[in-house]
Formats: structure tokens, sequence, C-alpha cells
């Protein structure tokens, strides 16, 4: 067998689904807050999305936030999810300063900024 028959040969493993963000597909949409240097920006973004815990619920919105290699769930969201998982469906797989992203129930990427976002404007695109 030759060193091409073997590559071909090779499949990719793939991901446990329970690990990244398809554990929410079909389910609910996700917003994800990666803050590896702007521990504040981070914590802003948590303030100005929890505020509103009626609309969090309402909208049925899970919020997980990725820094020091782990996920923490934040609001309507179980533990278990992989940082690196996480971090590569969202092309944020270096250390980035702050991210916020909003990603649907379908899986897409609805919105994503490096500055922390006030809910309403995170709400809109549910809409």
């Amino acid at each position: 067998m030759t060193i091409v028959e073997e590559y071909r040969a090779l499949k990719r493993q793939p991901r446990n689904s329970a690990e990244g963000l398809e554990t929410f597909r079909g389910k609910k949409p996700v917003v994800v807050i990666v803050s590896d240097l702007a521990r504040e920006a981070g914590r802003e973004q948590e303030r100005l999305i929890l505020r509103d815990r009626r609309r969090l619920e309402e909208a049925n919105l899970a919020v997980v936030r990725v820094h020091d290699g782990k996920v923490t769930p934040i609001f309507g969201a179980g533990s278990g999810l992989r940082p690196k998982i996480v971090r590569a469906q969202l092309d944020a797989n270096s250390v980035v300063d702050f991210c916020v992203a909003l990603v649907s129930k379908e899986g897409e990427v609805l919105f994503r900024s490096a500055k922390p976002t006030d809910s309403d404007l995170l709400f809109a695109f549910l809409e």
C-alpha cells in the first residue's frame, strides 16, 4: 500500500457532538463569551446579557463563557462542553482578548463582536 493509499484510507475521527455547540442544535440558541485576556470585558458582557433573565427564559437562550481552558455554563446550559471544540467552531482557536458570539439553534453564527454588546441587540437577531 502506497502512502497515498494509506492517507486516503485514514478517516477523520468524528467529534463527540455532546462536547461542542451541537449540544444546542435544534434546541436553543446560545451566546458564547470568550474572554481570555480581557476579563473585564467578559464580566461586562455577562452583566449586560444577564440583566434580563426573563427575556433569556422566553428566548430559551443558553449562555456560556470560555476562558482559562474551560467552558462555564452561565445560564440555561449544562456542563461538559470542551473549550477546544467550542473555540474551533467559532474560529477562536488562538488566544483572543474578547469575543461574544450568538449562535442560532440551527448552528449558524448570527452575530459576533470583539466588544461587549447590549442584550437588546442580541435579542433582535433572534426575532
